[in-house]
C-alpha cells in the first residue's frame, strides 16, 4: 500500500481546503469552474469546437484552484473561530457562577461566570424538574445542554434553613 497522507495534506495546504470544510472548499471550485468555463468558451472557442474546449479545461482547473485558495484562505479564520467555540465549551464545565435570573429551573434561568474581563452570561438549566435555585446563589456548571444552548448547574451553596 502507498501512504499518501503526507502528499494529500501538502496538496490541501496549497491548494486550501485544509482551513474550511471540504464541501465548501469543493462549492467553491466548482463555481468557479462554471464561470471559467464560461469566460474562456465565449472568449477563446468562439467556433464552439470540442477540441478547444477540451484544451480549455486544463488551464480552467488551474485558474479556479487558485481563486479557489484565494477566497477560502480569510474564511479558514471564521471556521477556526467556530473551533475555537466549541473548545470554549469544555472550559466552562466544572466553573463555578451565580445565578443572576430570579431563578434556575428545569425550563428557564441565567446565570454569571466570573471572567478575566467581561463576566459571561450564559442560560442554564437544572437537572431535575423539582429543582429550583434562587438568585445570587452560587453554582458549578456541570455538562452543556442539547446543541450548547444552556448548561445544566448545581448548587454548592447550602443554604441554611431556620424551620423554628
Amino acid at each position: 500500500p502507498i501512504n499518501t497522507g503526507g502528499a494529500w495534506l501538502t496538496f490541501g495546504n496549497a491548494v486550501g481546503f485544509n482551513r474550511v470544510p471540504i464541501a465548501v472548499w469543493g462549492s467553491f471550485l466548482v463555481l468557479f469552474l462554471w464561470a471559467g468555463a464560461m469566460l474562456l468558451n465565449h472568449s477563446f472557442n468562439p467556433v464552439k469546437s470540442m477540441m478547444m474546449a477540451a484544451l480549455l479545461v486544463l488551464p480552467n482547473l488551474l485558474g479556479s484552484a487558485i481563486v479557489t485558495r484565494l477566497i477560502v484562505w480569510p474564511l479558514g479564520k471564521v471556521f477556526a473561530s467556530m473551533a475555537e467555540a466549541n473548545s470554549e465549551i469544555e472550559k466552562v464545565i466544572g466553573r463555578e457562577a451565580v445565578v443572576i435570573s430570579a431563578a434556575v429551573d428545569f425550563s428557564y434561568g441565567q446565570i454569571e461566570i466570573a471572567n478575566a474581563g467581561a463576566p459571561v452570561r450564559v442560560n442554564a438549566r437544572t437537572h431535575e424538574a423539582s429543582d429550583s435555585i434562587s438568585k445570587g446563589t452560587r453554582v458549578r456548571i456541570s455538562a452543556a445542554g442539547p446543541e450548547n444552548l444552556y448548561y445544566f448547574v448545581e448548587s454548592i451553596d447550602n443554604p441554611t434553613r431556620d424551620d423554628s
